[in-house]
C-alpha cells in the first residue's frame, strides 16, 4: 500500500494541484486538520511559494547567463552599471516602485530573490546545477511560506 501511495505521489507531483495541502494530506492519509509543513518537508516537496521562488530565480539565472532571447537582456541591471563602486556592486540593482502590483513583478521580485542568494550559488556553471542547489536550499530552509 505504501508503495502505491509513493508511486501515486511521484506521478502527480509535477502537477500544480499536487502541491496543495489537501492533496498531500490525502496521499499520506493525514487528518484534515493536520499541518502540512512537516509533510511537505518529509516528502521533499516544495510548496507553491517555494516553487515560485525557484522558477523566478531560474528565470533570472537564464537572463544573466544569456540563455534567453536578447529581448530579456534589459530586465535586470547590475549595481556596478548604476552606481560607483560599493560593497554590493555584484548584486542586481532594484528598480524603484510605488505600487504593490509593480512590486510583485519579475523586475522587483526577481532582483530580491537573486540578491538574497549566495555568490557561490549565483555562479553555478549550469542551469541544472543551479536548480538542484537552490531546490535543496529551499527544502532545507525552515520558513513555512
Amino acid at each position: 500500500m505504501q508503495c502505491m501511495v509513493l508511486i501515486l505521489l511521484v506521478l502527480l507531483s509535477s502537477f500544480a494541484f499536487a502541491q496543495t495541502g489537501c492533496f498531500v494530506r490525502a496521499v499520506v492519509f493525514a487528518g484534515y486538520c493536520c499541518h502540512t509543513a512537516s509533510i511537505f518537508k518529509r516528502l521533499n516537496i516544495l510548496t507553491l511559494t517555494k516553487i515560485s521562488k525557484l522558477q523566478t530565480a531560474c528565470f533570472v539565472y537564464k537572463v544573466l547567463n544569456n540563455l534567453l532571447p536578447s529581448q530579456f537582456n534589459s530586465f535586470f541591471t547590475p549595481n556596478y552599471m548604476v552606481h560607483y563602486s560599493t560593497r554590493q556592486h555584484s548584486k542586481l540593482h532594484p528598480a524603484c516602485c510605488r505600487i504593490k502590483i509593480h512590486a510583485d513583478s519579475i523586475h522587483i521580485y526577481g532582483v530580491d530573490i537573486w540578491n538574497s542568494l549566495t555568490s557561490k550559488l549565483q555562479s553555478s556553471p549550469t542551469l541544472s546545477s543551479f536548480m538542484n542547489k537552490y531546490k535543496h536550499l529551499l527544502l532545507d530552509s525552515n520558513t513555512t511560506d
